[in-house]
């Protein structure tokens, strides 16, 4: 197995801190590092993976806003593992198509990555199920027209 770390906006010093991390596992021949990517080249880097892992901190940022990583791994039939906050459990927690683990528990972020391993099947129809979801609700046609509401009704207010 390899492992695969594709980061858009990785700091020098970040970079160097998990280069080193990883050289001092010893593990550095398992791993794939990605920094800086374009934007348009993640869905490729995305579609050569089994499946995702999004270990969001439990943070304020994270307990109001969803990351776009969760919607990539969704829409190109991934699954991941990820962490479980507020907004990401209401927009998928019963969808059935992440594993969804507390957030800061690497024990858990493991189990979850080794469940999905060890059953690939499984794996599939939930990456199928997230698919599917971006398909016919989680998208730009159907959100839109909420948005333009709410934008229409505050501004006749």
């Amino acid at each position: 197995m390899r492992w695969c770390v594709a980061a858009r906006e990785y700091e020098r010093e970040e970079q160097d801190w998990l280069r080193e991390q990883i050289e001092a596992a010893g593990i550095e021949e398992d791993f794939t590092l990605l920094f800086n990517i374009p934007f348009e080249q993640i869905s490729g880097v995305l579609a050569a993976t089994r499946l995702g892992l999004i270990p969001l901190p439990d943070t304020p940022k994270f307990r109001r806003n969803i990351p776009r990583k969760v919607f990539e791994f969704m829409a190109i039939s991934r699954p991941a593992v990820v962490s479980d906050l507020p907004p990401t459990r209401a927009l998928i927690g019963d969808e059935d198509c992440c594993l969804l683990v507390t957030a800061g528990d690497e024990s858990a972020y493991a189990d979850g990555l080794e469940t999905l391993l060890a059953d690939p099947d499984r794996a599939d129809e939930m990456g199928e199920r997230g698919r599917r979801l971006i398909l016919e609700r989680l998208n730009a046609e159907n959100e839109l027209g909420a948005y333009v509401d709410l934008c229409r009704e505050l501004a006749s207010r």
